[in-house]
């Protein structure tokens, strides 16, 4: 069976290292220090996205324009 893909976005390095060791046991891992380079990843068939909520411009966490 393949493996689910789970995006993880965390700007702090260490922790996105522990998470990514932890998930990699049963899960595809891509990891993403960034918004803007968790967006190069999207067309790789997520199945789920761990995201530092801090990091999703203000814009989208407001739904102002």
């Amino acid at each position: 069976m393949e493996k689910k893909t789970i995006l993880l976005v965390e700007d702090d390095g260490v922790l996105r290292d522990l998470i990514k060791e932890a998930l990699e046991m049963v899960y595809k891992v891509l990891a993403a220090s960034s918004y803007s380079e968790a967006m190069k990843h999207l067309n790789n068939g997520i199945d789920l996205a761990l995201i530092d909520y801090s990091l999703i411009p203000c814009r989208i966490r407001t739904g102002s324009r």
